[in-house]
């Protein structure tokens, strides 16, 4: 049986060369007259040059995607930068009062720590000297003068006295006669008095003619009797 070779498959753009099974290859001689090769030259070139253009296409289209989504992406993160900043305006608007209604908190808290910088119950204090009283007497009269927030504390009787915020005169009267200095040292050691001076004493008669001692002192009270009410409640706040 005789064998049969399979002739190569040719290029459209190669020359014509015969095959014969088994024999070499002839010299070709290409007959095919100048201007035949050259328009066989020449779509050889439009070819590469399609394939050239071809493939610029193909980059250029990748190029022309990719950035057409990258600018899709900056485009969608812009919108989304706007939307929030949008959004912290109109919240920033909600609490546009805020520091406003803070500087009023604060100016009322400055205000009410003013006013009441010398606050004091004086019922604790008036028990405590009327606790101080000698046998038999019995007060007639106190007055407490005390500093306030547009005024100064008053002055003290005595040179040599403790200036204190407040003052506190103290007028008794007894039917005998009054132990003074014991009295006065009895006031001195009350928590919160920096001490007691005598002012004035003296022998008058009541109305039934009967021999009445008068003694007016003057004790200074220290700070340390305030409330501080508001003062405590603020530190315990902080």
């Amino acid at each position: 049986m005789s064998q049969t070779t399979e002739a190569p498959v040719r290029s459209a753009l190669e020359p014509y060369r015969p095959m014969v099974s088994g024999a070499p290859a002839l010299p070709q001689v290409n007959l095919l007259p100048p201007a035949v090769r050259e328009r066989r030259a020449l779509q050889r070139l439009k070819l590469y040059l399609l394939c050239g253009v071809a493939g610029s296409v193909v980059v250029a289209g990748g190029l022309w995607y990719y950035s057409t989504s990258e600018l899709s992406s900056a485009v969608e993160a812009r919108d989304t930068a706007q939307m929030q900043t949008s959004t912290l305006l109109r919240e920033q608007t909600t609490y546009a009062e805020v520091p406003a209604i803070k500087a009023r908190i604060t100016d009322s808290e400055a205000a009410r720590a003013l006013i009441t910088s010398n606050e004091t119950l004086w019922k604790p204090q008036t028990d405590a000297i009327l606790a101080t009283l000698p046998l038999g007497a019995q007060v007639t009269n106190i007055v407490v003068e005390s500093a306030g927030p547009m005024n100064g504390a008053p002055a003290a009787l005595d040179a040599l006295q403790v200036q204190g915020f407040a003052g506190i005169v103290v007028a008794i009267e007894s039917p005998t006669v009054i132990d003074t200095s014991s009295w006065l040292a009895s006031m001195s050691a009350v928590p919160g008095f920096l001490g007691a001076t005598l002012d004035t004493s003296s022998l008058t008669e009541d109305d039934a003619q009967v021999p009445v001692y008068e003694v007016v002192a003057h004790v200074q009270v220290d700070p340390s009797v305030h409330t501080g009410r508001f003062t405590e409640s603020e530190e315990g706040g902080e």
